[in-house]
């Protein structure tokens, strides 16, 4: 959704601009034999439109490829879905952070926050050294850096699995969490994505 809606201004902006070239720069008319300004003036739209959108392609292929991109998803390799049941009597899942590395290998100037909801106990199955426990159960922090340290500095592409196992505590029917990490942020050219998994209780 925030993608799309960052798409939609992006081209919002460049139909504005283009406007604004046509006004100033009126090509169709000294090529065009038409008695017609409205048809002349959206000829030129479009044309500055097209040249618009292919510098504006051309600059995010070279930013593309002097950035880094972390994708992160949370899945539950039991129910095979962004969303989690808890019941009475299935109180511990199986879960797996998925980690995906990809572009110019940077410089991550903070670390990944994973942070369990209160009635739920977060668990790591396996010791992984780029891992480390910050609250006992609760929160969990990802060292990127580290998990980066023996890949080459180009064309980076790692991908992790780190499992966890997660244990309801308190059963409340009804009652919706989230496990997800701290509030995305973009850190220079790093960009970050990750998406959440639902817990829910029924």
């Amino acid at each position: 959704m925030k993608n799309d809606i960052k798409e939609q201004i992006e081209q919002l902006l460049i139909v504005i601009v283009s406007g604004i070239l046509a006004y100033f720069f009126p090509l169709a008319t000294k090529f065009l034999n038409i008695n017609s300004e409205t048809i002349l003036a959206g000829f030129d739209i479009a044309f500055f439109s097209t040249l618009l959108n292919i510098i504006w392609l051309k600059i995010q292929t070279q930013l593309h490829k002097k950035m880094m991109k972390i994708e992160i998803s949370i899945k539950s390799s039991e129910q095979e879905s962004n969303k989690v049941y808890f019941s009475n009597e299935t109180t511990v899942v199986d879960i797996t952070v998925f980690i995906e590395v990809t572009g110019r290998k940077l410089k991550c100037k903070n670390n990944l926050i994973l942070k369990c909801p209160e009635s739920y106990v977060l668990q790591i199955n396996r010791n992984v050294s780029y891992i480390e426990e910050i609250e006992t159960s609760e929160i969990y922090e990802i060292d990127i850096n580290k998990m980066m340290e023996k890949s080459s500095d180009f064309d980076i592409h790692l991908n992790r699995k780190i499992p966890f196992s997660i244990s309801l505590e308190d059963h409340n029917k009804g009652d919706e969490d989230d496990l997800k990490f701290e509030k995305e942020q973009v850190w220079g050219r790093v960009s970050i994505e990750s998406k959440k998994i639902e817990l829910i209780q029924k």
